[in-house]
């Protein structure tokens, strides 16, 4: 079974995080969506009103489009990930009684056609001479072993779209955080509530 990784459900509860990479790393796009290796010291930041020791309460925290990991789950994660195929910046959260150096910003660099573009709903989408770029999906059908052997990919038409595997999403979750995980249908559902 594939799995989504979103927002960590805790993000409702916790409103807005402001967040920057310090220097900005030079890539095509997005920093967290970074296909390749980024070489230079940078770093994130993220700013809160909400207290530190909220934070440091979870493994995922709620950091916006950003994936923001602690050791336990950067760890778990490269038992399951080669460190050639992901990258984990160091990230400093600025909040209410602390600054916190406990995280880092993951960057996975594998790509894959998980969605079916054929079968889900899509709302908005290019497809083109360049390839297909998803930008929202009303109901969402994967490819079949779209992850093969990989346990943890971007999706190559819609970057936020972060696929997991079944094994990674046990081994993330036995750690008492499940909340960044959705099924399909879980998903799906999420998108028929909004």
């Amino acid at each position: 079974m594939v799995w989504i990784w979103h927002t960590p459900r805790e993000a409702a509860d916790f409103g807005a995080v402001d967040y920057g990479f310090n220097p900005v790393p030079e890539v095509k796009g997005l920093t967290e969506f970074a296909t390749e290796r980024i070489t230079i010291d940078t770093y994130a930041t993220f700013k809160s009103r909400n207290s530190a020791s909220r934070f440091k309460a979870l493994h995922v925290p709620p950091t916006s489009s950003t994936i923001t990991v602690d050791h336990l789950w950067k760890e778990i994660i490269l038992s399951f990930v080669p460190c050639e195929r992901i990258q984990f910046l160091p990230a400093r959260m600025i909040a209410r009684g602390g600054i916190c150096d406990d995280f880092s910003v993951m960057i996975p660099f594998d790509r894959v056609v998980g969605i079916d573009k054929h079968r889900s709903d899509i709302s908005r989408m290019i497809d083109n001479e360049h390839g297909t770029h998803i930008f929202a999906i009303k109901k969402l059908v994967l490819r079949p072993g779209c992850l093969g052997e990989l346990h943890m990919a971007r999706d190559k038409q819609m970057d936020s779209m972060l696929l997991v595997s079944d094994k990674l999403m046990e081994a993330l979750s036995g750690t008492g955080q499940d909340s960044c995980f959705s099924s399909v249908d879980e998903y799906n559902e999420f998108l028929t509530s909004i």
